[in-house]
């Protein structure tokens, strides 16, 4: 709330932070994003599990399209973790957005909002098949072998 005497804004004010309004310095553009997925994407499919000279590679791709000598003061060049934990991230929305296509029509051919699910989808679609491909386990009863006549120990007498 606004103070009425001097116009300071109180500690339990609606108005927001200054530092919330700025954003984050690890914020990832959509363009860097699609460069970082098409980089991944081609060591992915050659190689699988990619190693760290890999991650470096594909960080490397990433800050020299988008992080050039004239940006550099403005945001600071993307880390091979960085790029790991970038993937991670859309990987994790992929599995999401994947779950929502799979529940929608039936005819198939979703199309959702996120912009990076059609690239995803065709470098991880094997990977995190739709649930309604896959059905689940039924319970099924397992037989249990009787308990055995043999008497048990009783149990130790309480300390004193």
């Amino acid at each position: 709330m606004k103070h009425p005497v001097n116009g300071s804004f109180s500690p339990g004010s609606s108005r927001p932070s200054p530092s919330s309004t700025l954003p984050r310095e690890d914020c990832w553009s959509e363009e860097a994003t699609f460069t970082l997925i098409q980089a991944w994407g081609s060591r992915h499919v050659s190689f699988g599990h990619l190693r760290h000279n890999h991650w470096q590679e594909v960080a490397d791709a990433v800050n020299d399209r988008h992080f050039n000598v004239s940006a550099a003061k403005s945001q600071p060049r993307r880390t091979d973790v960085q790029c790991k934990n970038r993937i991670d991230t859309l990987k994790k929305k992929y599995k999401v957005e994947r779950g929502r296509a799979s529940g929608g029509a039936a005819g198939g051919g979703y199309v959702g909002a996120w912009p990076f699910f059609s690239d995803l989808d065709d470098l991880l679609g094997e990977t995190f098949p739709a649930s309604s491909a896959t059905t689940p386990m039924a319970m099924v009863p397992v037989p249990v072998a009787p308990r055995s006549a043999i008497p048990r120990r009783p149990a130790p007498a309480p300390a004193i």
